[in-house]
């Protein structure tokens, strides 16, 4: 991973002024104009605020600092297939996993992010700028996370996008900053989504099979409320209905949040003991994030994959 000198000393800087960090990891590219700095701060102690230069703010641009406890860092490898440069040790921090993990990992970070990230669709043919571009590049990696669900599950899925296709566009876009010479690989795009989000339900509903569905809606964010309601055409499938409302019954601060989101308070979810072991330590380490953030006021940074709360 290459990083700008600059960019190097100033997050060494940070780390030299700040005892209570132990590293700042630095994960995702850094390969055009359009790219943003996605930084992990792995804290000790978040009792002394951290002090960021503004050049380190300013290139951030939409991401997120995210900050993870020192002792549950490597957890952060259960929700993305994350490249990841450490700032002290000047080398690359890789995990392990199994072959089912990996699959769990697959599921969880497309139902977290497809679902949230489509919204680009509604507007990515009207307007196009680097942030939009950002946004993109999420929806297209969300596409190949569902692909290699699909793989390991063997089920067969017709239509699929070359990542490759991603980067020319995007090259081209940051050079000629002409959507016009682009609009083909954008309506190539709002085709694909239209057939790929109703074949991804359809899959996901035959692949988790429920009795007992049920009408809910779950408040997501601030913009989005995802609705189901059975025996018609919704927008999302049931399972990710399923993957909140578990997260919501545990008994953890964040999962109370996240229960008062749902207008139901019936637990619904039906999921393999080992993929609820999986997620108990997704959300049980999302909980320790938000406690800590919360009780030294840290208004941002809980981890940017999964939800926005």
């Amino acid at each position: 991973m290459k990083i700008n000198k600059q960019i190097l000393n100033q997050l060494e800087i940070i780390i030299r002024d700040n005892d209570g960090l132990s590293d700042i990891w630095v994960y995702g590219s850094l390969t055009d104009r359009a790219s943003d700095l996605d930084l992990i701060f792995v804290y000790k102690s978040l009792k002394k605020k951290i002090k960021i230069p503004i050049f380190i703010k300013k290139k951030v641009l939409d991401g997120t600092i995210i900050y993870i406890p020192n002792k549950f860092k490597d957890t952060i490898f259960l929700f993305e297939d994350l490249k990841i440069y450490s700032i002290k040790y000047k080398k690359k921090i890789f995990k392990k996993l199994t072959p089912k993990i990996k699959e769990y990992r697959a599921l969880s970070s497309f139902l977290e992010r497809y679902y949230e990230r489509r919204r680009i669709i509604k507007s990515i043919n009207k307007k196009m700028n680097f942030t939009t571009l950002r946004i993109l590049k999420s929806l297209i990696y969300s596409y190949h996370q569902f692909y290699y669900f699909l793989k390991v599950n063997k089920i067969r899925f017709k239509k699929k996008i070359n990542f490759k296709e991603y980067v020319l566009f995007r090259k081209n876009f940051i050079k000629f900053r002409n959507e016009k010479k682009n609009s083909m690989f954008i309506k190539k795009i709002i085709s694909y989504d239209r057939y790929f989000f109703g074949e991804s339900i359809k899959i996901l509903d035959k692949k988790f099979p429920s009795n007992k569905k049920l009408n809910f809606e779950y408040q997501f964010n601030k913009i989005i409320r995802y609705k189901y309601v059975v025996k018609k055409n919704n927008n999302i499938p049931f399972v990710l209905g399923q993957l909140f409302n578990y997260y919501g019954s545990k008994n953890l601060s964040l999962s109370k949040k996240i229960k008062k989101d749902f207008n139901t308070n019936k637990k619904f979810f039906s999921f393999e003991k080992k993929y609820l072991d999986y997620l108990d330590l997704k959300i049980v380490f999302l909980n320790k994030c938000y406690i800590d953030l919360k009780k030294n006021n840290y208004k941002r940074g809980l981890y940017r994959f999964t939800w926005y709360l």
